[in-house]
């Protein structure tokens, strides 16, 4: 038997052999040492035997395997589940796979383009590129590619080899000290297409020791300026050198974290200089923990040399933080997440709170602050936040801040020993929810410096209703939302500058503010109702008969004071009007005689609560002219001989769900109210978690509807697909 050291001597030979009739491998099995000691002990000729034995009965010509790439698609799956395991080390050679389609489809390679990652890892982001092209082209690509970690260099090297990829031209050295693709001219070559993911916040600049940007080769990348080396802020460098490297038509798409794009000092200058040179055309922000073994929040860039013309002096600001779904060791951008975030960028327009186009010179007047949030913020809290706001929008806007043309506010400070007129006083903590109309009701008044006052300018604002107002839920949410950027968020009076809210006149302000006081004693009387039923059971008839009278009451003038609202505001994306449902206009006033139920009438306003139920919801009032006049369904029941609105409402329900399927009663809630002395019916449509479809001329469910503007529109085909795929999310 061969001596333990035998075997692996001749494995380590064989691989040497190999490297050298193998101009792609050079180096690259060098650093696998089969005599490389497992605790104190070397590996034992039985298991190098074994390992041997193992892989000799094992055939990898491509007629034995179940497609030729599969080995190629089998090592891939290995460094993603490793980079998996091994969290934070993971982020050192693999960049998640979604990520690297993400970037790939925002800068679309092309076909005998060269594309380059300075910070290959393992080389997934040009093996996607390659993917994305050979998914419509027979052609290929040019693949360059740099690491720093010898180890890693050699994963890259077999990864690309065993994906098919044998002219790629990776480099094992130190990007931003030594890029090492050069041109017969001695100068770095231009390349077409540059993807990466390069490592957060690494230690380079100048004066420091080591890596320092002291001893660089090509110092002129760094034209935009640098960074000090005792801040592991490398992160700009990285994106100098992608910029200094990338041709004049050329496109990048790397990684950041977010810090990069609002801190100040030398990181500003050179965010100064890439956004003056418009070169920038996208921020994306991207979700939490998307990075192997970390949960930091990070940013995706893309870079365009070449912009078109529509697209000069603008930034498109994306908010893509909220879109993601769980994994074990990280989160995961889904199919739908990638398709949303292309979408949006291909089409470079604004979408709701998902994404804006910014002015250079807006960017500017905020001192090149490039934070997503400060342009765009898709957070849940401010998505309900402008649901809220839908109803308030009918109002005059007013600012808090003093440089505003029109401010609501007279001033903010600490509270005063004697409370201003027309006040009200709030905590810096956002998780209080109390608002005081005089500082000798602060609970514990030793503590003012943790409130603020705001006296209010009477002639706009009363101080009862600021009250009421910060006390709703609206309220509370437009406070909670302006602290940004610390562990324990406080208002400071910055933040309560920023804020904008729409205002009723004051004539409106005093009946809500009268209102509000006749229910609270309305309340009161029900409290004490519930107690007279204990204490007096005997007269538990009579105390019915007044609770239900006190809240039908209630119940009638909520639903009179909203539809009111509704009316002001007029048809939007989540309000429409119609005259009647079961006939036309003509079949009411015109026609003599017995009238017959009109099929397409039905079938149009039922189109109107699908699109609803297909959007973000809604609401219908049936009974309501194009202008938001009150015309009410009397005429039209008279005319179907309909003496109950509880018959009109069984019959809307019957053809409803009979256009539209059985599942949607649970979305639709039916209500009346009388305006003016005509009856206007109340259709609230909730979001449907599936998509519904409605009946079409050939009796099958097969119309598709949805609501993105004031009117309702008919999606068919691809771009019904792609809507359901990213609206209907699991």
């Amino acid at each position: 038997m061969c001596r333990n050291s035998q075997l692996g001597a001749l494995l380590n030979k064989s691989f040497s052999n190999i490297e050298r009739h193998n101009e792609n491998l050079e180096s690259v099995l060098s650093s696998i040492d089969f005599n490389r000691k497992v605790g104190s002990r070397p590996r034992s000729n039985d298991n190098i035997r074994e390992l041997i034995v193992y892989f000799n009965g094992v055939s990898l010509t491509d007629n034995n395997l179940a497609s030729p790439g599969i080995i190629g698609k089998t090592l891939q799956s290995l460094i993603s589940k490793f980079a998996d395991i091994a969290g934070k080390k993971g982020g050192e050679f693999s960049t998640p796979q979604e990520l690297n389609h993400l970037m790939v489809r925002l800068v679309k390679p092309q076909p005998f383009q060269s594309v380059y990652d300075p910070c290959c890892g393992a080389a997934g982001t040009l093996l996607a590129a390659q993917e994305f092209v050979l998914a419509t082209s027979s052609e290929t690509i040019h693949c360059f590619g740099q690491e720093l970690t010898g180890n890693t260099w050699s994963i890259a090297k077999m990864n690309m080899m065993l994906n098919g990829i044998e002219n790629s031209d990776i480099r094992n050295e130190d990007t931003l000290i030594n890029p090492s693709h050069i041109n017969s001219e001695g100068e770095l070559i231009k390349f077409d297409r540059i993807i990466c993911q390069p490592p957060f916040s690494t230690n380079f600049g100048y004066g420091g020791t080591g890596n320092n940007a002291e001893t660089v080769e090509f110092p002129e990348r760094y034209k935009y300026g640098q960074v000090s080396s005792r801040g592991k802020k490398a992160d700009l460098m990285f994106i100098q050198h992608m910029l200094a490297v990338c041709s004049d038509k050329g496109k990048i798409a790397t990684t950041t974290p977010l810090g990069v794009l609002f801190r100040g000092g030398e990181e500003q200058s050179i965010r100064k200089g890439i956004v003056e040179d418009d070169i920038l055309e996208a921020v994306i922000s991207l979700p939490p923990g998307l990075f192997y073994g970390t949960g930091i929040p990070a940013a995706l860039l893309v870079f365009n040399k070449d912009k078109k013309t529509e697209r000069k002096n603008k930034i498109l600001f994306i908010d893509a933080s909220y879109d993601y779904s769980e994994k074990r060791y990280s989160n995961q951008l889904r199919l739908a997440d990638i398709e949303k975030i292309t979408t949006v960028y291909d089409n470079y327009a604004n979408q709701d709170t998902y994404a804006r186009l910014v002015d250079i010179g807006d960017i500017k007047a905020n001192d090149f602050n490039l934070s997503v949030r400060r342009y765009v913020d898709n957070s849940p809290t401010l998505r309900r936040i402008n649901e809220l706001n839908k109803y308030h929008r009918v109002f005059n806007e007013y600012s808090f801040s003093p440089k505003s043309s029109n401010c609501a506010v007279i001033s903010i400070g600490p509270p005063k020993e004697k409370s201003e007129t027309n006040s009200i006083i709030i905590s810096r903590s956002p998780q209080n929810k109390k608002i005081y109309l005089d500082v000798v009701r602060i609970e514990n008044a030793r503590n003012k410096a943790h409130f603020f006052e705001i006296a209010f300018d009477e002639n706009i604002v009363l101080s009862r209703y600021a009250k009421l107002f910060f006390e709703s839920e609206l309220g509370r949410l437009v406070l909670s939302h302006l602290p940004q950027g610390t562990t324990i968020p406080l208002l400071s009076r910055a933040n309560i500058e920023e804020l904008r809210i729409f205002v009723p006149p004051k004539a409106e302000q005093l009946k809500i503010i009268e209102l509000v006081n006749k229910l609270e004693v309305a309340q009161e009387q029900l409290v004490s109702y519930k107690k007279e039923l204990v204490t007096k059971p005997a007269m538990a008839e009579e105390i019915k008969e007044q609770a239900e009278k006190i809240i039908f009451d209630l119940s009638t003038l909520s639903t009179e004071a909203r539809v009111k609202t509704l009316l002001k505001i007029n048809e939007t994306k989540e309000i429409e009007f119609k005259q009647f449902f079961f006939l036309d206009y003509k079949q009411v006033y015109r026609e003599q005689g017995k009238v017959s139920r009109n099929e397409k009438e039905q079938a149009k306003v039922t189109k109107n609560i699908a699109s609803f139920l297909n959007a973000d919801g809604g609401t219908l009032l049936i009974g309501v002219d194009d202008q938001g006049k009150p015309t009410g369904i009397d005429e039209e029941m008279k005319r179907l001989k309909i003496t109950k609105i509880e018959k009109y409402f069984k019959d809307f329900e019957n053809t409803v769900t009979n256009l539209l399927g059985d599942s949607v009663s649970k979305l639709i809630k039916l209500s009346f109210v009388v305006l003016e002395e005509k009856t206007i019916v109340v259709v609230d449509c909730t979001p449907s978690p599936e998509p519904v479809f409605m009946k079409g001329d050939n009796k099958k469910y097969q119309d598709f509807y949805i609501r993105r503007t004031a009117e309702s529109e008919s999606l068919h085909g691809y771009g019904m697909l792609n809507y359901i795929k990213m609206h209907f999310k699991k």
